[in-house]
């Protein structure tokens, strides 16, 4: 009497699911953790304030009339709110650092940052996170900003290169050169 163990392709596919399972649950806690540590450098980042300008400025960039008539308002006001009379020097209230944040979110298709401001202004400070253009990201910067403070979406593009090398490395590190020829064939098609 002969014996034959035949092997079905179910118990390799159920291997395989495994292997895929594993590296679907590694990536997702490697990619929460870079973007994570991506988080709270961008926050470290545009947190940075500048040197505060010397006064006198003199011929100070105003996009209008207008635009001068209401900044010289406001600091006015401010200044008689603290008790400094003629002294209109803007005094810094960090509303600006403070409002940042962060948030990540794991998806269907991997991780998600999700950077933002509650501060209505801070476009007009560091621009938007328009990835379309730099360009687009400064066109709402102020005239009077754009020479001391970064664009927010500069400090995005690079850090976001510098997160998405992170991952790969950690991934490198997990899975070794199967992981580095899978994405390389990957990226070739």
């Amino acid at each position: 009497m002969y014996k034959v163990k035949v092997t079905t392709q179910a118990n390799l596919a159920q291997g395989f699911g495994e292997m895929l399972n594993e590296f679907s649950d590694q990536s997702a806690i490697v990619g929460t953790k870079v973007a994570e540590d991506f988080g709270n450098r961008m926050l470290a980042e545009v947190r940075e304030y500048p040197e505060p300008p010397k006064f006198p400025i003199g011929k100070f960039p105003w996009v209008s009339e207008r635009q001068r008539r209401f900044v010289l308002a406001k600091l006015s006001e401010q200044a008689r709110a603290r008790g400094a009379g003629d002294d209109i020097r803007y005094q810094r209230t960090f509303k600006f650092r403070n409002s940042w944040s962060f948030e990540v979110k794991s998806i269907v298709t991997g991780i998600v940052l999700i950077l933002r401001s509650s501060w209505d202004g801070a476009r007009f400070v560091v621009g938007t996170l328009n990835q379309r253009s730099l360009k687009e990201a400064a066109a709402t910067q102020q005239p009077f900003h754009a020479d001391r403070w970064k664009l927010v979406a500069e400090t995005f593009k690079r850090l976001s290169q510098e997160m998405s090398d992170d991952y790969f490395d950690k991934m490198k590190d997990l899975f070794g050169e199967s992981f580095t020829k899978m994405v390389r064939r990957r990226s070739r098609s």
